[in-house]
């Protein structure tokens, strides 16, 4: 609990918790408090599934933009895999683009396939200009 006096824990054996419960002589309370403890465990194993599919996820990613800073562009293969791969695994977008930040990356820039520089976008913006 916590209080104008700090915190304090409580850990309970699961025998001890079980017992507790049993005292309490009522039904109700007693099925509240596993569904709490139960929804509690899932949300947990849940949110390390997560976790461990979006390290997976992070490690894939980093290889494609590797690789694409070394073709200089991004594969469209592996843009699809990804995708297949978030849409698979309920990663969110906001994760996604999280990610692609930590390696200096824009949503945009995801999408195009490319790091935009100035320079880049100038040569294309000549090149497309002459060809009409």
């Amino acid at each position: 609990t916590v209080g104008p006096q700090g915190a304090r824990l409580l850990a309970w054996r699961v025998s001890e918790l079980r017992a507790a419960i049993a005292d309490e002589k009522d039904p109700a309370t007693e099925v509240q408090l596993l569904k709490f403890f139960s929804d509690r465990l899932v949300k947990e194993v849940l949110d390390r599934d997560h976790r461990a599919v979006l390290k997976r996820y992070a490690l894939m990613l980093e290889e494609a933009l590797r690789e694409a800073r070394d073709a200089g562009a991004l594969s469209a293969d592996d843009k699809a895999a990804l995708l297949a791969f978030r849409r698979a695994n309920s990663i969110h977008r906001d994760e996604h683009e999280a990610l692609l930040e930590t390696h200096g990356w824009t949503l945009e820039e995801w999408h195009v396939g490319a790091r935009a520089t100035a320079e880049r976008t100038r040569a294309a913006l000549a090149s497309l200009s002459r060809r009409v």
